[in-house]
């Protein structure tokens, strides 16, 4: 059995990872707030259909069927995922009444 006086090293081994774990949160916040406009390199990766969703939905607010009417696609589940995959790389983001572009809205 340990004495008070002695320090358990896991305690101090968690205690390390406890500071790492919030100085990796803090440089992370830092990081997403500067990075707030999508780089350069994702707008660049943009095939034909998503480069056109983007261009047609301007600062409008549409629902996936009124974009793929204004792109001239249809509404099928690839287009779904190519609004899924704009959303999930930061491009678009999807409100209660449909999509937007966020850095339209914000200017």
């Amino acid at each position: 059995m340990r004495r008070k006086d002695q320090s358990c090293p896991c305690l101090e081994t968690l205690s390390e990872i406890s500071k790492q774990v919030a100085e990796l949160r803090s440089l992370l916040l830092k990081f997403t707030n500067a990075h707030a406009q999508p780089p350069a390199l994702l707008l660049a990766r943009l095939n034909g259909t998503e480069q056109a969703i983007l261009d047609t939905l301007g600062s409008n607010e549409w629902t996936g069927k009124k974009i793929a009417k204004e792109v001239g696609c249809h509404h099928s589940s690839t287009f779904r995922a190519t609004l899924s995959g704009l959303v999930k790389r930061g491009l678009l983001e999807k409100g209660r009444t449909g999509y937007f572009n966020p850095q339209k809205r914000a200017s």
